[in-house]
């Protein structure tokens, strides 16, 4: 028998590849963070130095290297930071790290928004529509991959798993 679809099917399965083959390619891209650091990315650069300073001198040091001297945790927030340590700790560069980070990221959060979308009762479809529309839409991709703004993504997993709990 041949699959039957309708207008709304092309829609949704449609949308889908365009949004799922738009984010692999912004990720592909986002990948040259591991090899061109600290060119051609904003935000991300200056988070992965950070990193690097929490692992090499500590949560409480005082950094020499940067602004005269001062403590990056008096005024930036640490989750996002103690988030990725365990990655930057396993792979030992912490462009991978960082990488690898946002992409778990991503993916815990494609999988909090479709629980989401499965406790109100949408299809199998629609859910993976709705994560990618709230992921991969052009204003997501460029604060998270093309401005490398982690801890902002870090906050909206964050969020995602507590509407899940909620």
């Amino acid at each position: 028998s041949m699959l039957k679809w309708n207008k709304q099917d092309i829609w949704i399965y449609g949308s889908i590849i365009l949004l799922a083959g738009y984010l692999i390619i912004r990720l592909v891209n986002f990948f040259s963070i591991t090899q061109f650091f600290p060119l051609g990315r904003v935000d991300i650069s200056s988070y992965m130095a950070v990193l690097f300073f929490l692992a090499e001198k500590g949560y409480t040091a005082s950094v020499q290297l940067w602004y005269n001297g001062f403590n990056p945790f008096s005024v930036l927030q640490p989750g996002w930071y103690l988030f990725t340590l365990p990655f930057y700790w396993v792979l030992g560069k912490v462009e991978l790290a960082s990488f690898f980070s946002v992409v778990f990221m991503l993916s815990a959060s494609f999988i909090f928004i479709s629980r989401i979308g499965k406790l109100n009762g949408l299809s199998r479809s629609r859910r993976i529509l709705l994560s990618l529309i709230v992921l991969a839409n052009p204003v997501s991709i460029a604060e998270f991959l093309r401005l490398g703004r982690a801890t902002e993504l870090f906050g909206f997993m964050i969020f995602f798993a507590l509407a899940v709990l909620i």
